[in-house]
């Protein structure tokens, strides 16, 4: 079966995420969620703190349990305790910097062939091919050899990436993967990303707080409302601010909300290649 925007690689029937509390009512933070990804596109998620973008990222990753519904990549429901075979569905790279020392970049680029390499752990040529391959397409050659705790925090989310793709797996999904870089990585990031999804056909759903680099690099946008169901468009539907100044803005004074409205206003400059 080929996966196509009629067929997407990661859907989601009627899931509802939250907590659940021994004794009372679940925490809703999003109900009644029917969404997709698709092969080659970039979504991005955002939503105000609290709104539950790192509940949602982890329930689709099968680390955490939805309230109620599925998530199915490629026609197999996602499920906690089925970790191999969701390692090899999904890719998940999060926020936190590495603190390791004596790891070298290819080492943990390597790791993400774990869920083929039996229990031996041992990389075969094939695996190895790949490996490379996948620091070659991040542009981590030349550093494959340095340690983890010698890189910048840019480098880092790279070689983190090139772990995933080496993973090889259709969808891949980034939370917060901008959180701690400058303005000049954080595009080049972008760039990455949208590159990486035209050229090797995988599904990328990365969170973020930088709306104009979202807007201006990702082919949808799941806006988050805290208990509200997200709302799923192209990225330039929007453009004109409205439905971003609603999600964002509930809760902030007129000061906040002029700020922020002259933020939005700067979203219509088309940003550096």
């Amino acid at each position: 079966m080929s996966w196509t925007a009629e067929t997407p690689i990661l859907s989601t029937s009627q899931l509802v995420i939250g907590y659940r509390i021994p004794g009372s009512t679940p925490l809703v933070l999003a109900p009644a969620m029917n969404l997709g990804l698709s092969a080659g596109e970039v979504v991005s998620l955002l939503g105000p703190n609290g709104s539950g973008k790192s509940t949602l990222i982890r329930t689709l990753a099968g680390l955490h349990s939805a309230i109620s519904g599925i998530v199915e990549i490629q026609g197999q429901v996602v499920k906690s305790n089925q970790v191999l075979q969701t390692a090899r569905a999904l890719s998940l790279v999060l926020t936190d910097r590495i603190e390791v020392q004596h790891l070298t970049v290819r080492q943990l680029v390597a790791m993400g062939r774990y869920p083929y390499t039996g229990w031996l752990g041992r990389l075969t040529n094939s695996d190895k091919v790949r490996v490379e391959e996948a620091m070659g397409l991040v542009k981590m050659t030349l550093l494959a050899d340095r340690y983890l705790h010698d890189l910048s925090d840019g480098e880092q989310q790279r070689a983190l990436l090139a772990k995933a793709l080496a993973q090889d797996t259709p969808v891949i999904i980034l939370d917060e993967p901008t959180a701690h870089l400058d303005l000049p990585n954080r595009i080049s990031l972008m760039k990455t990303l949208k590159n990486l999804a035209r050229e090797t056909g995988k599904a990328i759903l990365f969170s973020s707080h930088d709306l104009d680099l979202a807007i201006h690099t990702a082919d949808r946008l799941w806006l988050m409302k805290r208990g509200e169901s997200i709302i799923d468009g192209r990225a330039d539907q929007f453009l004109d601010g409205v439905v971003l100044n609603e999600v964002f803005t509930s809760g902030l004074d007129q000061g906040e909300k002029r700020l922020f409205n002259e933020y939005l206003g700067r979203l219509h400059s088309p940003q550096p290649e």
